[in-house]
């Protein structure tokens, strides 16, 4: 039996829709995903860099084709963003993703991922002790959908790309999406 991509589960009380939230001012953030095509095999990563503000710093979607499980892509487009966080040359970086047992395997020694995937966590986790300005926190899909479209995109269209600037309509669409409700809970917030 294959072990999936595991959801924290839902209650009563936690099915109130989590936004995309902003770093602090002094922090990056990278949005991880990965999305698979479970005919083919095939799979896309999509990841998303923003700034305090909500400015995207770039966007990287990168397609592989290859017969692996989703946990698999969640653990590779986590070892991408990693990678290109090094290349960013920020000191303070906060990578997200949806994949609960992947984070947990990765913050923890508790390994919640199915052995085939426990090298790739290990090697996850070798990477970042070696990045200190790195940090990694589970989120809802609802907090990071830009990155979801972009690996969706990667995966249909079957290419990798990599933008620093003149993002595409549809990502930007997604951008705004995720930034209209980071307004709404600050006018929240204020009023309150």
């Amino acid at each position: 039996m294959v072990k999936q991509c595991h959801l924290v589960p839902q209650n009563q009380a936690q099915q109130i829709q989590q936004t995309w939230s902003p770093p602090q001012s002094n922090q990056l953030k990278i949005n991880v995903d990965a999305s698979l095509d479970h005919t083919s095999q095939c799979f896309g990563i999509g990841l998303i860099i923003r700034d305090s503000t909500g400015q995207c710093r770039g966007i990287r979607g990168k397609y592989i084709n290859g017969r692996i499980d989703p946990e698999q892509a969640e653990c590779l487009a986590m070892k991408e963003a990693i990678l290109w966080a090094r290349d960013c040359g920020s000191n303070n970086i906060i990578l997200e993703s949806d994949c609960a047992n992947v984070i947990n395997s990765i913050k923890t020694a508790n390994p919640s991922v199915q052995w085939t995937n426990q090298g790739l966590v290990d090697e996850i986790r070798l990477m970042l002790s070696y990045s200190t300005y790195l940090s990694v926190n589970f989120v809802k899909r609802t907090a990071k959908n830009a990155s979801h479209v972009i690996a969706n995109e990667s995966r249909t269209q079957r290419q990798s790309f990599t933008y620093l600037e003149n993002f595409p309509d549809k990502f930007n669409i997604a951008i705004r999406e995720d930034q209209k409700f980071v307004n709404l809970s600050y006018v929240l917030n204020f009023e309150l």
